[in-house]
């Protein structure tokens, strides 16, 4: 049977860790209270400083979109020549799929 003082140390830790957990909840209250005005504020700003012909009405370029036009699969095999062949077969599919610039990656072989 543990000792009354055994006992009395783990009482006194888990209120030590309560209290910790209290003023850490307290701290981050307080912070996320202070941030969301600050939030709330810049997105309104954005939201109200886009003009209408920013405002795309054509449809958002999907993965799906990209994997109708059915890319070529890398498995890993075949080396450095099925990889560059890999690419240019990704820069291809990009191109009828109608990705948009800023959706792709360029490097120094060309985009994919």
């Amino acid at each position: 049977m543990p000792s009354n003082n055994s006992t009395s140390k783990r009482t006194a830790r888990r209120r030590a860790k309560r209290s910790a957990d209290k003023r850490i909840a307290s701290l981050v209250t307080r912070e996320v209270v202070m941030l969301i005005p600050q939030i709330v504020a810049q997105v309104h700003s954005l939201s109200n400083s886009r003009a209408p012909e920013d405002v795309k009405t054509e449809p958002a370029f999907l993965y799906k979109h990209f994997k109708a036009c059915d890319p070529m699969p890398f498995m890993g095999e075949g080396g450095v020549s099925q990889l560059l062949q890999w690419f240019d077969a990704i820069e291809v599919t990009l191109r009828q799929s109608g990705c948009p610039e800023d959706f792709q990656t360029t490097c120094a072989t060309g985009v994919f």
